[in-house]
């Protein structure tokens, strides 16, 4: 599960912001996370960026991506 939420922020961090905006209600309605807490991940936003991290990506690549994600999750909710 954890790959179809990387996934959308693998979109993000390459720039294909509007594919995760079209998949989020595809992830909502099946079931696969989309955010961190239908990861289950309760660890502060922040912290859990830096767990997160992958080698040969900056850390704030990754962290803006992260944020992004969440972002359009939350939009997705409202």
């Amino acid at each position: 599960m954890k790959v179809a939420y990387g996934i959308l922020v693998q979109l993000v961090a390459t720039g294909d912001e509007q594919e995760v905006v079209r998949l989020l209600p595809f992830y909502r309605h099946n079931g696969f996370p989309y955010d961190f807490a239908t990861l289950g991940i309760t660890t502060p936003a922040e912290e859990a960026v830096r767990l997160l991290a992958l080698p040969g990506v900056t850390e704030e690549q990754i962290a803006s991506a992260l944020r992004r994600v969440e972002q359009l999750a939350c939009d997705l909710r409202s």
